[in-house]
């Protein structure tokens, strides 16, 4: 028997031994996995809050960055520095954290690199001195908004996953500590004695839950601080049973608390504004049957006060085994304060646009009004010129006065018109061959009358040219260059003025150089950055003393860039100047343009002496007299007979009447314009089947270049702009005959 109670108690005490010992390993290895379980519990804890931290910041950010935008406060600007700063610590801390989870890991580096596209939009709209247009605005709204739903889609899935590992570590501690309350039952009722001498370990293992419980409690507490921080609503709708979650911020931006509203699906789609509640529905139902990746939609929402506000609501569904949605949660945002804004931005281009247009009438009527009378002005003046043989000294320095007048009147309405094209993007830029020197040497015989009226010496070389025939817009360049030129010989009171024209080779095209080189008065460093701008001329002083509207440089830089060319300036005060135009053009394999380009002049005389001994007979529709006289005068002095109707119903009767040779036809007329009389009188010609069309060129006061494209349309060969310049008036009355003769 002793050796039995010795055995068994042998076998009692091994026993309690081999339990003692396997109870005290099972203990050792459940606080160690209780420990281990907190240390990752506080791991995600720690990573939740700095991803919801991370958020809030993004939000700061975006608002410190609209404000500043809006009011230029520094104290925004202040706070975007803040919100940047941080935000790049806490994107380092988080992917410290998440270094041995891959998933989370390249999520991280995914988030990264649409933060990293988010702030370089961002801070280009901060640190950039120039504004945006309105396209580029909305552009890089949309490109914010875009980055901005992609993170917060890659944080929703980063912490789902983060609170799944939440979930699961709860579960261990909870199968932990079942696990010891197992233990502690069996202990207790087989070896109250070990249960006793473990007892302290099971207390630490309930004060290490009860710890870990306390942290998951706060944690929580966090997370809906941080979720009230994004200023989004959350919403969650179990469609099961037809249960609503929403949000207490989701509940402010209607206007409502928690003890003011219980949300409902009906009632929530109750405050749906009427016109967007079916098209929200159609979109939810697409989404959840699997039509449409995502849920995206903005629609309004009626506020408790009874005003709208703009919300964004986007969603993710969770589905079961059947592919059918049991749950749909959530984000909304207000964008009221957006739409607002992009509704004002609307507002204001319409506003500009209304003003443009109504800046291009104003600019048309003038110039209608002002060309119109200027014509007769002009032309008397240079008809009185031409007979002053036998007038005195003193009336032909009234003359003298009455043509510098009106030249200087025309130039100022054509700087204003021609700046005008350029704004309304107007300006067409051709590409001809061309002869380059006698476009040169036209110029030079223009501009060196006035060279001499102040005793300057102008010249033109152009020895280091390596080729004679180029492509390019002649017109614009010489324009550019006559801007230059005059401009030159108006600041410089004594010495010389000089054009020089040279050609390199640039990579397969021909680089033209110009320089227009003077002896005056120089300009200032500090000038030299304005006078490029509309209506500057450096100092006020030179506007009083020469005049000028100062567009003539303005003007020039912008025909220069248009052609894809430079215009720059190199001066010292009491130095002179030197202005150089830089153009690229295609080169003229030829070496030659077909057609040599007499001087306007020549052409003038030839076509004068080819009218000589003809009858040709036109007819002058215009209703202003004094163009009339002007017009007529310059017939007759090529031996042309003409009639004249004062507007287009009456050249309609007078066609029908009579056979002219060709048309001289204004555009703006009472009873009936020249547009019109002119598809009339097309229109007799094609009932009437005649086999000779009569040429017509318009008259118009008008100078916008739709004018110039509305008279071709109707059927006109030529078109001249009022006042009228005598040679090229009868260059194209030259080629109006020619056509008569070829019809």
């Amino acid at each position: 028997m002793k050796s039995v109670y010795v055995r068994n108690y042998l076998v009692f005490i091994s026993l309690v031994i081999l339990f003692a010992g396997w109870l005290v390993f099972t203990i050792v290895k459940q606080l160690n996995s209780v420990q281990d379980s907190k240390q990752w519990i506080t791991h995600t804890y720690d990573t939740i809050s700095l991803d919801l931290g991370l958020i809030a910041r993004i939000n700061g950010l975006l608002a410190a960055q609209r404000a500043y935008l809006i009011t230029e406060n520094s104290f925004f600007l202040d706070k975007y520095d803040e919100h940047r700063a941080r935000i790049k610590e806490i994107e380092g801390l988080i992917l410290a954290n998440v270094q041995n989870d891959p998933v989370q890991l390249e999520r991280t580096v995914e988030i990264g690199k649409n933060l990293a596209q988010l702030l370089d939009l961002v801070d280009r709209h901060v640190t950039e001195n120039t504004q945006p247009t309105r396209g580029e605005l909305l552009q890089d709204v949309e490109k914010i908004e875009t980055l901005r739903s992609t993170i917060s889609d890659l944080n929703r899935e980063f912490l789902a996953l983060e609170r799944s590992y939440l979930e699961k570590r709860g579960r261990e501690i909870d199968k932990t500590n079942e696990t010891f309350l197992l233990i502690f039952l069996i202990g207790g009722a087989s070896f109250a004695l070990i249960l006793l001498f473990f007892n302290s370990y099971i207390l630490k293992s309930q004060l290490a839950r009860l710890s870990a419980m306390n942290q998951l409690e706060r944690t929580k507490e966090r997370l809906d601080l941080a979720f009230e921080g994004m200023n989004d609503g959350i919403f969650d709708w179990d469609i099961r049973n037809n249960n609503l979650f929403v949000s207490q911020r989701y509940r402010r931006m209607l206007g409502y608390n928690r003890n003011t509203i219980i949300p409902t699906i009906e009632f929530m789609s109750g405050l749906i504004h009427q016109d967007d509640r079916d098209p929200y529905w159609k979109i939810v139902d697409d989404y959840l049957n699997g039509e449409l990746p995502e849920l995206s939609i903005v629609i309004r929402m009626q506020h408790k006060q009874g005003h709208y506000i703009w919300i964004n609501m986007r969603g993710k569904a969770q589905f079961d085994e059947n592919g059918k949605a049991v749950r749909l949660a959530g984000s909304v945002r207000d964008i009221t304060e957006t739409r607002e804004i992009e509704a004002s931005l609307i507002e204001a281009t319409q506003k500009a646009e209304k003003a443009n247009e109504a800046k291009s009438e104003f600019l048309a009527h003038m110039s209608h009004e002002i060309r119109t009378p200027l014509t007769a002005i002009a032309g008397i003046a240079e008809i009185l010129e031409k007979q002053s043989s036998n007038l005195d000294k003193m009336q032909k320095k009234m003359i003298a006065t009455l043509l510098k007048s009106t030249s200087s009147l025309k130039d100022l309405i054509n700087d204003v018109l021609d700046f005008s094209k350029i704004e309304a993007g107007e300006v067409v830029i051709e590409s001809e061959d061309f002869n380059l020197v006698d476009m040169l040497k036209e110029t030079e015989d223009l501009m060196v009358a006035k060279a001499h009226e102040k005793s300057l010496n102008f010249s033109v070389d152009y020895s280091a040219l390596k080729q004679h025939i180029v492509n390019g817009d002649e017109g614009h360049i010489r324009q550019i260059l006559i801007n230059l030129i005059g401009n030159a010989i108006k600041f410089t009171d004594e010495g010389s003025v000089l054009l020089t024209a040279r050609t390199v080779n640039a990579k397969g095209k021909t680089k033209l150089i110009f320089d227009v080189e003077d002896t005056g008065m120089g300009i200032s460093k500090k000038d030299q950055k304005t006078i490029f701008s509309r209506f500057k001329q450096g100092d006020s002083t030179i506007s009083r003393k020469y005049g000028g509207t100062g567009l003539g440089l303005p003007i020039s830089k912008s025909l220069a860039e248009l052609m894809g060319g430079t215009l720059r300036v190199k001066s010292q005060p009491g130095k002179g100047a030197i202005f150089t135009l830089s153009l690229l053009t295609n080169e003229n394999s030829n070496g030659d343009v077909g057609v040599s380009h007499d001087k306007s002049s020549k052409v003038a005389n030839d076509v004068k002496n080819k009218f000589s001994n003809k009858n040709y007979k036109a007819l002058i529709v215009e209703d202003y007299a004094g163009n009339v006289v002007v017009v007529g005068h310059m017939l007759k002095s090529i031996n042309v007979n003409f009639d004249h109707a004062e507007n287009g119903k009456k050249a309609l009767e007078m066609f029908n009447k009579n056979e002219y040779d060709f048309i001289l036809m204004d555009i703006q007329m009472p009873e009936m314009d020249g547009i019109q009389a002119t598809i009339s009188i097309r229109e007799l010609e094609e009932q009437g089947k005649l086999e000779r069309k009569t040429p017509i060129m318009g008259m118009t006061a008008h100078a916008m270049t739709t004018e110039k494209e509305k008279c071709f349309n109707v059927g006109m060969d030529e078109f001249i702009t009022k006042p009228l310049n005598e040679n090229e008036f009868y260059q194209k009355i030259g080629r109006l005959v020619d056509k008569e003769k070829t019809a």
